[in-house]
């Protein structure tokens, strides 16, 4: 496993978590 997979990854795992809470604060 290369850093660069894991970088990404969680770089994918955070923008998944913006878009989620954002969407939270827009329904509530």
């Amino acid at each position: 496993m290369s850093w660069r997979r894991v970088g990404k990854s969680l770089l994918a795992l955070l923008a998944h978590a913006l878009l989620f809470s954002f969407t939270l604060l827009l329904v509530l």
